[in-house]
């Protein structure tokens, strides 16, 4: 350096220059292959080429063929196994440099044999150390109990992928089902949704009493997710309390929504409120009459708001309901 300042060159101003680009350099790369590569690439060629020459020369020659190979190991290896590729090229960069201490370690050794016997002895102390680690360690915790402590997680959105996480473990409902059943009180509606949603397609019967609980919930897309599960889980006895629920409801859209779901539960008390419904006209009124139609097997002519209800006063004690295909008629 002092020679380099006797001899008129500006020592500073270049120091500042390569430090400067240095960074720059070192930033943009991490940002684009991340911390582990760059400084494996930045460090560990260089560090390894020191152990095993003397030259400057010698020493570029190989940190740049050193690192040529690892690289092209490292994304062939990556490309037939599918492991990630800059991982893979740090565990080799790692490996490459503990070979080459260990080249050298023995090289410089003035006792080979006692080189070999401390190198077994480290060896066999991290063998310890690593099979205690495994053997003293956590076991890895089960999947479903994974999940199930999602449930209790205080994000909403942790339960929500819970939740749907449940689905794979249909065989295991005894493990999952009452905290689901519990989270159909949920202060998120979302949610609520859900677990109606997870509870309707997994088919758990038994879950039905605690979903028509929420026909009184204040959202009304969980009130629909509850009409949508109560299909799949219920039948016309149960359409019951749809109907009632039906009675109270005050919003033209969602009562029909309700005896839609009433009467395809097999129940022909949803039949007079959708006449109703038709007969009065308005935008639910083809909701409706298209419900009916597709439930119910009018006689001809009889199927057009104005001649609705007086066909079903005429006949409302005489239809039948098909278990197979689920549409009421008359017999005959």
């Amino acid at each position: 350096m002092q020679a380099a300042e006797a001899a008129g060159i500006r020592v500073r101003l270049w120091d500042f220059l390569f430090y400067m680009s240095f960074g720059f350099v070192i930033t943009s790369s991490v940002a684009i292959a991340g911390v582990f590569l760059v400084f494996s690439y930045l460090v560990i060629p260089s560090v390894a080429a020191m152990l095993l020459a003397e030259k400057i020369s010698t020493r570029l020659a190989l940190g740049w063929i050193g690192s040529s190979i690892i690289s092209f190991v490292g994304v062939k290896l990556s490309w037939i196994t599918g492991l990630p590729t800059s991982p893979l090229i740090v565990v080799l960069f790692a490996a490459a440099l503990l070979l080459t201490g260990i080249f050298r370690y023995l090289k410089l050794a003035p006792k080979k044999l006692n080189a070999v016997r401390n190198m077994a002895g480290a060896f066999a102390v991290v063998a310890l150390f690593v099979g205690g680690l495994f053997y003293f360690g956590n076991p890895e915790e089960d999947p479903l109990s994974h999940t199930l402590h999602m449930l209790g997680s205080p994000l909403s959105t942790d339960r929500q992928a819970a939740l749907s996480n449940l689905r794979t473990y249909g065989d295991r409902d005894s493990l999952w089902l009452p905290s689901v059943v519990r989270l159909l009180h949920d202060q998120d509606a979302a949610v609520r949704i859900d677990a109606v949603n997870l509870l309707g397609e997994m088919k758990k019967k038994s879950s039905l009493p605690a979903v028509l609980d929420l026909l009184d919930d204040g959202s009304d897309e969980v009130v629909l997710s509850v009409l949508r599960a109560a299909q799949v889980l219920g039948d016309s006895a149960d359409a019951s309390r749809l109907l009632a629920k039906a009675s109270g409801v005050a919003d033209l859209e969602l009562k029909t929504e309700i005896l839609k779901a009433a009467l395809a539960m097999g129940n022909p008390g949803a039949i007079p409120g959708l006449i109703q419904v038709a007969g009065a006209g308005g935008v639910f009124a083809d909701d409706a009459l298209d419900a009916l139609k597709g439930h119910v097997r009018f006689s001809p002519g009889s199927d057009r708001p104005g001649k609705l209800g007086a066909w079903w006063n005429e006949n409302k004690n005489r239809i039948r309901r098909d278990r197979n295909t689920g549409v009421f008629s008359l017999p005959g």
